[in-house]
């Protein structure tokens, strides 16, 4: 710097000592500078990867789906429509189970260890919508004394809601997952009176 006076005031407190007191006309351009700085930085990283696949992420697709959500889904209304699933509660205990299942033609509704409808499927429908990625399934199903009627409501992830109304074991509705046969650990098979 040319000229100290020109950045500095100096002045001095009543014991004599000196006192600095800065240029806020060059300290307040100093500080204009350094967050406009700050800030072009804090956007070269966004800057950047403009243009490129940011690894570790997925595209989405249109509808804001990744690849392996529709995946997922494709997998799900495969199983919903080739009647091959177990719709299992999220929440239940070894001791009363809780789940749909839905085997070629034949359907169980198991609601605890003794109530459960065991019969042939009369009716099946399944209402898919490709924007939400939602399947709805409605079933009807005849046991020997009871008949049923079961709503599913699912979404891409294989999770959703059922409800039920029977007759016996009662109407109720419940949170669950869809589960390929072969992986589900609370179904365990037709019963062999039922033909």
């Amino acid at each position: 710097m040319d000229n100290l006076a020109d950045s500095y005031a100096f002045r001095y407190d009543s014991w004599g000592n000196s006192l600095v007191l800065l240029n806020f006309k060059i300290m307040k351009n100093q500080v204009l500078s350094l967050t406009v700085l700050a800030m072009l930085l804090s956007f070269i990283p966004v800057i950047s990867s403009l243009g490129q696949d940011i690894s570790g992420s997925e595209k989405k697709t249109k509808g804001g789906w990744t690849k392996e959500d529709l995946k997922n889904f494709e997998k799900i209304d495969s199983l919903i429509k080739n009647q091959q699933f177990v719709f299992e509660s999220e929440f239940f205990q070894s001791s009363d189970e809780l789940f749909i299942a839905v085997d070629s033609g034949y359907a169980e509704i198991q609601a605890g260890n003794r109530n459960n409808l065991q019969g042939r499927i009369t009716q099946y429908q399944v209402k898919r919508n490709d924007k939400k990625k939602t399947l709805s399934v409605t079933i009807k199903m005849r046991g020997s004394m009871s008949t049923g009627d079961i709503f599913l409501f699912i979404a891409a992830d294989g999770t959703g809601d059922a409800r039920v109304n029977s007759d016996f074991p009662g109407n109720f509705s419940y949170t669950g997952k869809v589960v390929d046969l072969q992986h589900t650990t609370i179904y365990q098979g037709r019963s062999p009176f039922i033909h």
